[in-house]
């Protein structure tokens, strides 16, 4: 009986043993994980995210311009317009057919 007892005893502190094994490889994947993800995060200064919304206002009223003085309504514009819409249209379905073959 005792030698059984130790078998047991032994066995569950394998098992604890193995469990306490499985959860420090957990921790270190889970921190290589978080390690990676640090190191690809990209941040923009505030001086950066100024400039920025700066052109971005600038281009808008550029337009804003262009469509008060009837730029858009000219129909070699709309012809162009519209070509670069279905173009747009042709690389995302051509990109989401990629994708499924790639996934299947």
């Amino acid at each position: 009986m005792a030698i059984n007892s130790l078998d047991s005893v032994r066995s569950s502190l394998n098992i604890k043993y193995e469990q306490a094994q499985r959860t420090t490889t957990d921790q270190k994947q889970a921190e290589t994980e978080q390690t990676r993800r640090r190191d690809d995060t990209l941040e923009i200064s505030t001086e950066a995210r100024q400039i920025s919304g700066n052109q971005l206002s600038e281009r808008l009223q550029q337009v804003q311009q262009q469509v008060s003085a009837g730029y858009y309504n000219n129909p070699d514009v709309i012809r162009q317009a519209a070509s670069r819409i279905a173009e747009s249209f042709r690389k995302q379905d051509n990109e989401a057919a990629t994708d499924a073959i790639n996934a299947g």
